[in-house]
């Protein structure tokens, strides 16, 4: 998030720059993760990711970012999974996610609905 900027404002922003969505529906916030990454020198910096349930029509993703502001920002592919595709995929060293738990939350979601509370994606 920019500073002073609202968490929808985020991710419309987001949405737009990296998919290049601009129509849709934000529906309620379906899991949070926080992810802090500590560095050599024994300084701290992390982020705190919330995952929404975005409805739009069927699109082809056009980011409004080029590829190389999205590898800096370490967005390397964009691609739709299918149901199936997320309950078998395995994270491995050539494709991480984020939450490394994707599967295991989607499926929750998919069990369950919407949580009440927000899951705890962190890892």
């Amino acid at each position: 998030m920019e500073p002073g900027e609202s968490v929808e404002a985020a991710l419309r922003r987001e949405l737009g720059e990296e998919l290049g969505l601009t129509e849709f529906e934000i529906g309620p916030l379906v899991w949070e993760r926080t992810h802090i990454i500590p560095f050599l020198d024994g300084q701290f910096d992390g982020q705190h990711d919330r995952c929404y349930l975005v409805e739009t029509v069927p699109f082809e993703p056009t980011p409004t970012l080029t590829w190389e502001q999205l590898n800096a920002e370490f967005v390397f592919e964009i691609r739709w999974w299918t149901p199936d595709e997320v309950a078998a995929f395995v994270p491995g060293n050539t494709l991480v996610t984020a939450p490394r738990r994707l599967p295991e939350l989607y499926g929750k979601f998919l069990d369950a609905g919407v949580p009440d509370p927000p899951f705890d994606a962190s890892d």
